[in-house]
């Protein structure tokens, strides 16, 4: 099985899911370079990828995690996230976060060190060794 642990997705649908860029200096990658959900599956596909792991594209999207999760629910099969949170922003919870992704995509989070488990009986349950800021 072969696994990208490390993609960033643009929607294209941007009224659902409109951009929210912050400020950092990424570089604007998601309008050079955008990719869906649906145009990255084609390309797993072709290149032989079984499996890939969405990563928050803060530079996009800011903290909301929306389209990632959207598209990891709908292919939990396919896509597993990488979540990223504004831990100082008003009403942050590490439950409440984490509760709401659990709950959407099946993807456990905990504070300081993120460890990711997508569960399927055909993948074991494995750690990311990301560290939280």
């Amino acid at each position: 099985m072969l696994v990208d642990t490390h993609v960033h997705v643009i929607s294209s649908d941007l009224g659902r899911f409109p951009l929210h860029p912050p400020g950092v200096n990424t570089g604007p990658w998601w309008e050079t370079h955008p990719c869906s959900a649906d145009l990255l599956r084609l390309l797993m596909e072709d290149a032989g990828v079984d499996r890939a792991v969405l990563v928050q594209g803060v530079g996009a999207y800011g903290f909301d995690n929306e389209y990632t999760l959207e598209a990891s629910k709908n292919a939990p099969n396919v896509f597993a996230n990488v979540v990223c949170t504004d831990r100082r922003a008003e009403g942050a919870s590490w439950q409440r976060i984490a509760d709401e992704v659990r709950e959407r995509t099946g993807v456990f989070v905990t504070d300081n060190t993120i460890r990711v488990w997508h569960l399927s009986a055909e993948v074991e349950p494995a750690e990311a060794g990301a560290r939280a800021s």
